[in-house]
C-alpha cells in the first residue's frame, strides 16, 4: 500500500499538484472543504493510466466513492468550445473551487493550449487578469482580483 501511495504521490507532483503532494507525503490527515473524498478521486483518476471515472454514492452515514474503469473514451474526448464554457460554468456555480486552479487544468485536460496575461494594477491603471484559450477562435476568460471569473469572451 505505501509503495502504491509514493507512486500515486509521484504521479501528483509531476502533474504540477503541490497540494496533493504535501497532503500524501503524511501518513494520515484530516478531511476539509479542500481534500475531501471527491478531490481524492478526481486527483487519482487524473493521474490513471487508463480511462477511470469515480462515483460517490451517498448513504446516511457519508460517501463511498466507486471507481468506474474501462470508461468509453467519448468521456475523455477534446469539448467544443461552447461545451467547455457551459461545463466549467456548472462545475464553478456547484462547487467550491479556485477558479483559476479550476480553469487551467480543464484545459490542460481539454488539451486546450493558452496563455495567461496578468498584470499589476496601479493608481492610474486597473490591473489584468485574463487566460487565454486557443480553440479554433481565441477564448478570453476574464478573472477579478480574488481570481473569481467575471467573464468569458468568444467571436463566433
Amino acid at each position: 500500500m505505501a509503495r502504491r501511495r509514493r507512486g500515486f504521490r509521484r504521479k501528483c507532483c509531476a502533474r504540477g499538484w503541490s497540494g496533493v503532494c504535501r497532503l500524501l507525503a503524511s501518513l494520515s490527515f484530516e478531511l476539509d472543504e479542500t481534500f475531501n473524498g471527491h478531490t481524492l478521486c478526481i486527483a487519482a483518476c487524473g493521474v490513471a493510466d487508463e480511462n477511470l471515472c469515480y462515483y460517490g454514492c451517498r448513504h446516511d452515514k457519508g460517501c463511498a466513492f466507486v471507481a468506474i474503469t474501462d470508461a468509453p473514451d467519448l468521456l475523455f474526448e477534446p469539448l467544443s468550445v461552447h461545451e467547455f464554457v457551459k461545463t466549467a460554468s456548472g462545475c464553478i456555480q456547484n462547487h467550491d473551487v479556485d477558479h483559476k486552479i479550476f480553469i487551467k487544468s480543464f484545459l490542460e485536460f481539454n488539451g486546450v493550449k493558452f496563455d495567461e496575461n496578468v498584470e499589476k494594477g496601479g493608481l492610474f491603471k486597473k490591473a489584468k487578469d485574463e487566460i487565454v484559450a486557443k480553440f479554433d477562435k481565441e477564448l478570453l476568460i476574464k478573472f477579478d482580483d480574488k481570481g473569481r471569473i467575471v467573464g468569458f469572451k468568444y467571436e463566433f
